[in-house]
């Protein structure tokens, strides 16, 4: 792309839906193929963590200071998403809510590479998949509130580089225990809504702009019916 032409491009309405420089809850996803094509998977992964990534950019401020932000989503402990690595680590499970069995995932928490590498730690589980963006907001309110300070070395310092350096996502989680990391988790009900509680096969569409069950890329007939199978 020649330089003189960046701005024009930029300037495209497409870019104004899939931005080139995402939210960092939407460019840090990651999930596994899920129930819908992975007999091993327990819950479904990827259209959720679509509605979990969009639903967390509009009410989860993260701090100015955090450019990104890692969710991984595994339907189960083989681990495809690699959630170990990740600074919020979910893994699928089952379990009851209000007598009826629904989708649940254990909360991990720390994890990622480069420096100072570490694997995440699990710090609860079985939480309900409508309650975990809760979970994810009032934990990152609570990082937010919590987090230290230190002052740089000013041989540390790069340039005009901070002098004050506040904890990172990662730090913050190691310096504390899992019985506290869980207690800052708090899985919470909202007004995130999840229409694969109880019936994972059925899978919507991602990017539809509703949540309807037709709202799919599926072929359609001349008379917008469902195109009829080779078989």
């Amino acid at each position: 792309m020649p330089e003189e032409n960046l701005d024009a491009l930029l300037d495209e309405p497409l870019l104004e839906e899939y931005s080139p420089d995402p939210h960092p809850f939407q460019r840090g996803s990651i999930a596994c193929t899920g129930t819908e094509f992975c007999s091993l998977s327990i819950v479904e992964t990827k259209n959720r963590q679509v509605r979990f990534s969009r639903w967390l950019k509009a009410n989860v401020d993260l701090p100015d200071d955090v450019e990104d932000f890692h969710i991984h989503l595994s339907g189960c402990t083989a681990s495809c998403a690699q959630p170990q690595i990740a600074d919020v680590s979910l893994r699928g499970m089952k379990t009851r809510k209000n007598g009826e069995p629904v989708e649940a995932l254990d909360i991990g928490l720390g994890g990622g590479l480069g420096e100072n590498p570490n694997f995440a730690d699990w710090v609860t589980e079985r939480v309900p998949a409508d309650e975990v963006p809760g979970a994810i907001r009032n934990l990152v309110q609570h990082y937010d509130e919590l987090r230290e300070e230190r002052v740089v070395p000013e041989e540390q310092r790069e340039g005009d580089g901070e002098a004050v350096e506040r904890e990172t996502f990662r730090e913050f989680v190691v310096d504390r225990d899992e019985e506290e990391l869980a207690e800052l988790v708090e899985p919470e009900e909202t007004d995130y809504e999840d229409p694969y509680m109880h019936n994972t096969k059925k899978t919507w569409y991602p990017y539809a702009e509703d949540d309807d069950m037709d709202a799919s890329p599926a072929p359609n007939s001349a008379d917008e019916g469902p195109a009829p199978a080779d078989d």
